[in-house]
């Protein structure tokens, strides 16, 4: 009894803990064996399945971190491109400053309402002719009753009626005919606006134009600014750069201007520009106007003069023919009859007449070139003497000067045309004289449709419409 007793705690049956510690050792055992089976691409098979597990995982989420980097990476660059990449890029480079496409966005959104606005003027202004020819015409109609129910009192009325009446029909006849010429005063205004006016200008109102003209204005502001930044006409700063007061007139304008069914604020919000990026566009437009006005009163009478003649030809081979004959001796007013392409002088042998600064770029050039006048009026010219071959406008010239006066009157229709396209001839001379620091236009960039208001016309309309929209 006592031998079985004592060999009973020897049978004792394991605690749990020691079950748990056994089963974790099997456990471990077999999450470590290797099951010889490769991972991936043949490698891998020396690994245990945890190992396998651990490197899975691993580069799961190696992948879904890399995969949400370059979706931010994306998102970045593509908010950096547009915000930033994009309207920065240049549009056209003037002497090393650029025109970003966002201020060429700006100023042809700013540059078309002011063409909408040019058209709902001219569309008032017929309106309100219009509401004036109706009842003009009621008058008219009137008087002419009169006169001739005067007329038919007179054939059948005595003798001693008869001077009374006259002096009556001849009083409604002078009011018939003021009348009348006030109606046709009237009906000639209204038509020239609706015929005419309205039609040119939606000619005008187009993605083509708009972008050309806006294009101009940024570029030509550069040349504005950049002149006025040379000592030698910085004095002249306050009297081209236009005061805030300047700019506040004709924000207002802008805002007056506006067709009934457009508020500004409207317009704002679909262009997607603040009031400032308005404000800085109009800036450029009345540094502009303040320019022209500027040139013009440059433009005086008296005035330097030079009398000249010239030969046009074709090429820049018959230039250099006519050009060899000429340091031989020959005759230029023979040569420019046999030789010259230009009808309007060739008989004359090629006489221009006295001429002032900027005047031949305006008469024979077309206001496309100014190489012409820059050497006809260059100080150090001397009488007869004879240019080289001059490219300008597209053809080939050779230019003699026959006289020179320092001070000359000039004639009133001169002046005036002169006076008119002075500031053209000043951007002419401006971009002749940077060359290709001018670089070309981007034409892709120009005519994009992201440039452009929704609402702006491809093309002008085929039939023309007094009050089209």
């Amino acid at each position: 009894m006592k031998t079985q007793a004592a060999r009973r705690p020897g049978n004792k049956r394991p605690t749990r803990s020691a079950k748990i510690r056994k089963y974790q050792r099997q456990t471990a055992h077999v999450e470590a064996r290797r099951d010889g089976k490769p991972l991936i691409f043949g490698w891998g098979g020396h690994l245990s399945q945890k190992e396998k597990l651990s490197l899975q995982r691993r580069a799961i989420w190696s992948l879904v971190i890399a995969f949400a980097v370059i979706i931010v990476a994306l998102l970045v660059g593509f908010w950096i491109n547009i915000n930033i990449v994009i309207p920065n890029s240049p549009l056209v480079t003037v002497n090393g400053e650029k025109v970003p496409q966002a201020d060429y966005r700006k100023m042809v959104a700013v540059k078309a309402q002011l063409r909408a606005n040019d058209i709902e003027a001219l569309q008032t202004k017929s309106d309100n002719l219009k509401k004036q020819i109706d009842p003009q015409q009621k008058v008219v109609n009137d008087l002419n009753k009169q006169v001739e129910d005067l007329q038919n009192k007179l054939k059948s009325s005595s003798a001693d009626a008869k001077p009374d009446l006259e002096k009556q029909l001849n009083e409604k006849k002078a009011k018939q005919d003021t009348e009348q010429k006030k109606l046709n005063d009237l009906q000639m205004r209204y038509n020239a606006i609706v015929q005419n006016d309205i039609p040119n200008q939606k000619q005008l109102y187009t993605q083509q134009q708009v972008g050309a003209e806006s294009t101009d204005l940024l570029l030509e502001d550069i040349l504005i600014r950049q002149w006025l930044a040379d000592p030698q006409h910085a004095s002249l700063s306050n009297q081209i750069n236009p005061t805030p007061q300047m700019v506040d007139k004709a924000l207002n304008d802008f805002k007056q201007g506006m067709p009934k069914s457009l508020t500004y604020d409207k317009f704002l919000q679909d262009n997607h520009l603040s009031n400032e990026d308005v404000r800085n566009m109009l800036t450029v437009k009345v540094r502009q106007d303040n320019m022209k006005k500027y040139q013009a009163d440059q433009v005086t009478s008296p005035s330097y003069q030079v009398q000249a003649s010239h030969i046009i030809l074709d090429t820049p081979e018959a230039a250099k023919k006519v050009l060899d004959q000429l340091k031989k001796g020959a005759d230029f007013a023979k040569l420019a009859k046999e030789q010259s392409k230009d009808s309007d002088t060739k008989d004359k042998g090629g006489e221009l007449g006295w001429m002032i600064p900027g005047q031949y770029s305006i008469d024979r050039v077309s206001k496309v070139g100014v190489a012409g006048d820059l050497w006809l009026f260059d100080p150090k010219r001397t009488v007869n003497e004879v240019s080289p071959v001059i490219n300008d406008g597209g053809t080939y010239r050779i230019l003699k000067i026959t006289g020179i006066e320092k001070s000359r009157n000039v004639d009133e229709k001169t002046l005036k045309n002169v006076k008119d396209n002075a500031y053209t001839v000043w951007v002419l001379k401006e971009k002749a004289r940077l060359g290709d620091k001018i670089s070309q236009v981007d034409d892709q960039m120009k005519l994009d449709s992201a440039n452009m208001p929704s609402n702006l016309p491809v093309s002008p309309p085929t039939q023309q419409s007094p009050y089209g929209g």
